[in-house]
């Protein structure tokens, strides 16, 4: 199943599917995944590689 149809319909926008809030209070995959990873590695050592193109949309990520 793709994701571009639930995206567009929960943003309005064809974002990529790591930026779109797709869970419950708003979260997005990107966080959900810095969620997780919180609980074994301090996130003073983790790292999120991205592309400029994106950052409009992982600008305002916590």
């Amino acid at each position: 199943m793709r994701l571009r149809p639930l995206t567009r319909f929960i943003c309005g926008d064809d974002r990529p599917k790591q930026f779109c809030p797709i869970f419950y209070g708003g979260i997005s995959l990107l966080e959900r995944t810095r969620q997780r990873l919180a609980r074994s590695i301090p996130a003073a050592q983790t790292l999120f590689a991205m592309t400029r193109a994106h950052r409009h949309f992982y600008v305002n990520e916590r």
